[in-house]
């Protein structure tokens, strides 16, 4: 078996140079976590495999071990131990066909999560429990499981926290409570076991009744189990005043000295057997004014053996005495002239009915009772029962009589005390802790008012189940041995402890402890173990809890092979894989104890800067960081010759030739000569002496130059190098550039390689050579001759050598200045004609024309002259020229000349019309350039102008109803602008024509009509009478009409033409006669007998005759005028 694992190993090694070759399908077919250390691994059998491998590596933490396992080919699943909890594994399954990797699968796998351990669990209300739990690394969620412990009720959630409330719990029961963590692999094991009682609910209702006008009786309905009740009041009208509570176990409550006309509030709820009250009931109270009752009632109190008895006053009674009567017949009595007394030395556990008789002259015995019961008597038999999973204490005792309730109580060695109250002769002790002794006493508490208890019993003494170890560690005893140490801090209650380890090999390994460590022996190396331990007292253990994973000391690493690289002053070691190491570790050694080492988590490892013409001793070792193992076998490597010393080398710039020299430090064989250039070139000369030379190098360049020594079985590494410089190369990109202003040329060019000062030369051809000398690449040239050409060459020198002259350039200098500029001038076409004489240099000229606002217009001519257009009207312009040469470089501007353009248009025009004097008043703005003006008022059927220097005139003699168009234009000595805009002028209308007058005699209404002048005139015509008062009407047609002129008057019309500025004259006068009026004072007088009536008025205006009309009944009218 051990010869399969080796092998397995050795396979898993050539799998890292063979794998290449694997091909087939060999997936897992499935990987499931049965704990938080395993994974259970399938996989198909693949054809042809001899044997296989697994490998299983924590994802992103390469501090923890990997975990690899060699199988048989009849192997298809294994259960792998030694897992960390949580964690995320890469698992890589290898086939192997004897040397070669057939296929390789790769999947990533999730351990269950650690234990995770509730903290806190009690009940928040009779239907709900809170809880907490400790967090545990790698787990995703925790699920709660609450269970009814002695009824069948199952309830679950799921949180992401490390707290929450399980909520819809039956009131009144007990729960056993554990949580398991949780994440994507699935559940881990379930945690410690918590029992919890939910709350008792409250009463179904609440009554309250009035006993006197200061007292209430508050009654309410058993819950069942319910031993104590707890009432408060609460008075409603008083905030921040604390309510004012009682503990009583009966279903009814008096409750005195209530203020009256008060509105108060009363709860009840129901305690459970660890005095915790649930939610309460509620009712509401009002107080009543105060009368007073006859009752009898007796206080008993349960400290004393007495009983106070109290009464209500009867008239006429001289003295009271009031009369305990026991079961047996046994009395007892007090008397008192008052209305209360005090019996006393009353039995435990005993019934009293008390009667009061009232003394006079006779004595009379009340009808009416009160009964109590005393205080019980203590408990007999008190007894425990621990259960050790849950860590849950029964405590049990005999029944007392008289009894309502019990409290029973433990105490641990702490001083730390819990209560529980019970109906019944046992109790649930649900929240002891593990580790700990506890002494459990009872005492019968009497149902009564008064809380009264019997009095303790001798405790009985028992102690819990250990708790769980914790600080577990697990490592090799001094790193040098096939133990296992396993330490852990003290568990409270243990009194032994067994430890076990499971490797996976099939190999289990355990130890027995009564201290705080136990030691497992014959472990082999290289192993990743689960470790799990269990405490034990003298009746319970723990459950089985699992520790962080061991690992034993790794494996010493095998098949050591060794390589040196001859030359490289370095050795280069190979082994396989060590079980459970992280890091390996390669030394060389030599003779005086000096060490070289390397350090890697793969196979191999190179040792490098070992010294050259030495032997070393070499080996491996591996670690897991918490322990080394063992040296591997020890081997022996030869290093390369030490190279030459001493190397010069000297350039001749004459013959570009170098020579290199040097010093051997080994006889025998020969000697190569290296020069590498910056761009990777390399020349070479070989020789058996200790020198040679190097003809033709590079220009520019600086020589990189070692020697190295060729011998026979290795070649030397290459000396110590020394750097020598070529002769530069001749400097490259010369350009010229003239300042266009100053004539200086710039002239500039690359930097040379291997130069470091230049020589710039410029000459024309009928002047000197001029020279600049810089370390920089350009320099600048002054002095000069405008209009010339001139060649120019650089050289670059390094030292005494000196590069080759550059390609030679031509640079042209700035033109000269133009001379003999003359303008001319045109009318109306904005251009003017510019003409020079021709300078040298120039291949192209620019004429300007400049205004004083900056402003410029330009024209270019490769002549002597050309027009600029486009120039403003009214401007001085200085007009110049530039001459420019074919390197865009231009001279000054030649002397200018001064340039007026012909004046603008006038601007500001505006005219107004005088409408009473006919007369146009004409202004406009002044232009610049400008003589004189000249206005223009032309109509259809008129001509009118003026002619001035000033910026306005006055037109007279217009014609009425006439349309003019006014412009004005200005000139200078020799051109005319073009007019400005028309504006239009009215003048006044002129008369209206053909006036006439239609009258309607009924109504006086009178229409005025007339010829019309013209389609835009609007008309208003005018009719006035004698006495003053006028109508009018008006129009834009050629007629309107009046109403409302009076009877009997003569109206004067006319009619007056309007064009918006100005009226026209009015028309000539038309006479219009209105109606008579109607005559008044009509009468008329028959002339008896004569068969004649004579008829008479009141004179009428406007009347010239009058006709009197008579008509008779039926009869014919009769006229007379």
């Amino acid at each position: 078996m051990r010869f399969l694992e080796t092998l397995s190993f050795f396979f898993l090694l050539v799998s890292l140079t063979e794998a290449q070759q694997a091909q087939g399908n060999c997936d897992i077919t499935s990987i499931t976590s049965p704990s938080a250390s395993n994974l259970y691994i399938k996989w198909t059998s693949f054809p042809g495999a001899t044997n296989y491998a697994l490998d299983l590596r924590v994802v992103n933490n390469p501090a923890i071990s990997p975990v690899t396992l060699g199988l048989t080919a009849t192997t298809t699943e294994k259960l792998v131990q030694g897992l960390w909890p949580g964690s995320q594994y890469q698992v890589t399954f290898k086939v192997y066909q004897f040397y070669y990797v057939l296929c390789i699968s790769y999947k990533i796998a999730l351990t269950v999560p650690a234990a995770s351990q509730l903290t806190f669990a009690r009940a928040a209300s009779s239907t709900s429990a809170s809880f907490q739990w400790t967090n545990v690394s790698g787990a995703d969620s925790y699920v709660l499981m609450v269970e009814g412990t002695f009824h069948s009720e199952h309830r679950n959630l799921t949180f992401s926290t490390l707290s929450g409330d399980m909520p819809g719990l039956q009131p009144a029961s007990t729960y056993s409570c554990y949580v398991y963590s949780s994440n994507a692999a699935g559940l881990g094991t379930k945690s410690n076991v918590k029992t919890i009682n939910t709350l008792v609910p409250p009463p179904a209702s609440v009554t309250v009744a009035m006993v006197s006008n200061s007292a209430v009786r508050v009654t309410w309905p058993r819950v069942s189990g319910v031993v104590l009740y707890q009432v408060s009041l609460v008075e409603n009208n008083r905030t921040g005043v604390a309510p004012l509570a009682w503990n009583t176990s009966a279903l009814a409550l008096n409750i005195p000295n209530l203020k009256p006309c008060t509105n108060y509030t009363v709860r009840v709820s129901s305690m459970n057997m660890f005095l915790q009250p649930g939610e309460p009931v509620t009712a509401s109270y009002a107080s009543s004014p105060i009368t007073s009752v006859t009752s009898i009632s007796a206080d008993y109190s349960c400290s004393n053996a007495m009983a106070t008895v109290s009464w209500d006053s009867v008239p006429g009674a001289t003295s009271y005495r009031a009369v305990a009567t026991a079961r047996d017949g046994t009395t007892l009595s007090c008397q008192t002239a008052g209305t209360s007394c005090q019996i006393s030395a009353l039995g435990c556990g005993e019934q009293y009915t008390v009667r009061i008789a009232s003394v006079a002259e006779c004595e009379s015995v009340s009808n009416i009772s009160y009964t109590f019961e005393t205080a019980p008597c203590p408990p007999k038999n008190p007894e425990v029962y621990h259960e050790c999973l849950s860590n849950v204490v029964i405590f049990s005792w005999n029944a007392t009589n008289n009894t309502a309730y019990y409290i029973a109580m433990s105490v641990d060695a702490d001083g730390v005390t819990s209560e529980c109250l019970t109906l019944y002769n046992s109790c649930y002790f649900t929240q002891t802790e593990c580790g700990r002794s506890y002494n459990f006493t009872v005492s019968s508490v009497y149902a009564g008012t008064d809380s009264c208890s019997s009095g303790s019993t001798a405790p009985v003494t028992i102690s819990t189940a250990p708790c769980l170890p914790q600080s577990v560690t697990t490592s090799a005893m001094d790193c040098l041995s096939d133990t296992l140490i396993t330490r852990w801090d003290p568990a409270p209650g243990a009194l032994r402890y067994f430890v076990e380890a499971h490797g996976n090999h099939d190999d289990s390994y355990n130890c027995t402890s009564n201290g705080t460590s136990c030691a497992m022996t014959n472990v082999k190396c290289g192993q990743s173990l689960s470790v799990w331990i269990t405490a034990y007292n003298n009746r319970c253990a723990t459950d089985i809890m699992l520790a962080e994973v061991a690992e034993t000391v790794p494996c010493v690493p095998q098949q050591v092979s060794v390589s040196d690289t001859c030359g490289s002053f370095s050795v280069t070691l190979s082994w396989m894989t060590s079980n459970n190491a992280i890091l390996y570790t390669a030394k060389a050694v030599l003779p005086d104890s000096s060490i070289r080492s390397c350090y890697t988590k793969d196979t191999w490892c190179e040792i490098k800067d070992l010294q050259c013409g030495q032997t070393y001793e070499v080996f491996v070792m591996s670690t897991n960081f918490i322990c080394n193992s063992s040296d591997s076998q020890h081997f022996y490597a030869q290093t390369a010759p030490c190279a030459p010393v001493s190397v010069q080398a000297q350039m001749d710039c004459q013959l570009n030739t170098a020579t290199v020299h040097w010093l051997g430090q080994q006889a025998g064989g020969s000697y190569t000569a290296l020069l590498a250039d910056g761009d990777g070139g390399v020349l070479n000369c070989s020789t058996s002496s200790n020198n040679c030379s190097v003809p033709n190098l590079r220009c520019g360049q600086t020589y990189n130059i070692t020697v190295l020594q060729n011998l026979t079985q290795c070649n030397s590494l290459p000396s110590t190098s020394v750097m020598m410089p070529s002769v530069p190369c001749a400097p490259q990109q010369v350009v010229g550039v003239v300042n266009c202003s100053t004539g200086v040329m710039s002239v500039g060019w690359n930097s040379s390689a291997g130069g470091v000062n230049y020589t710039a030369a410029v000459w024309s051809g009928s002047g000197a050579q001029v020279y600049c000398n810089t370390s920089d690449t350009h320099c600048n040239v002054g002095q000069l001759d405008c209009g010339k050409v001139y060649s120019v060459a650089v050289l670059a020198a390094r030292g005494t050598c000196q590069s080759p002259p550059s390609q030679l350039i031509t640079v042209e200098q700035v033109p000269c200045v133009p001379t003999g500029v003359s303008v001319s001038r045109g009318c109306g076409t904005g251009s003017v004609g510019v003409s020079w004489s021709s300078t040298a240099g120039a291949h192209s000229y620019t004429a300007l024309a400049v205004r004083s606002d900056g402003q410029s217009s330009q024209c270019t001519s490769a002549g002597t002259n050309c027009s600029i257009a486009n120039l403003t009207c009214g401007q001085v312009y200085s007009v110049g020229v530039v001459a420019s040469s074919n390197n865009n470089c231009s001279s000054q501007i030649s002397q200018t000349v001064l340039l007026y353009t012909e004046p603008c248009t006038p601007a500001g025009v505006s005219a107004l019309v005088n409408c009473s004097s006919s007369t146009a008043s004409l202004l406009w703005a002044l232009s610049p350039n400008a003589v004189h003006y000249t206005g223009t008022l032309r109509s259809s059927g008129d001509l009118k102008t003026c002619n001035v220097s000033a910026a306005g005139c006055q037109i007279s003699g217009l014609l009425c109803g006439q349309h003019y168009n006014f412009t004005v234009s200005a000139s200078d000595v020799s051109c005319s602008s073009t007019p400005s805009a028309p504006i239009q002028l009215d003048t006044a209308p002129c008369a209206t024509q053909n006036v006439s007058t239609t009258l309607v005699c009924g109504s006086n209404a009178l229409t005025v009509s007339w010829s019309l002048a013209a389609a835009s005139l609007s008309y208003v015509a005018s009719a006035v009478w004698s006495g003053g008062t006028a109508l009018s009407c008006s129009s834009q047609d050629t007629s309107c009409s009046m109403q409302g002129l009076q009877c009997g008057q003569r109206y004067n019309v006319t009619v007056t033409a309007s064009n918006g500025n100005c009226s026209g004259p009015a028309s000539p006068v038309t006479t219009v006669h209105t109606a008579p009026c109607v005559p008044q004072n009509v009468t008329g007088h028959a002339a008896c007998g004569s068969g004649s009536l004579v008829a008479s008025w009141t004179g009428a205006l406007g009347a010239s005759s009058y006709t009197a009309t008579v008509s008779a009944s039926g009869g014919v009218p009769q006229v007379c005028v």
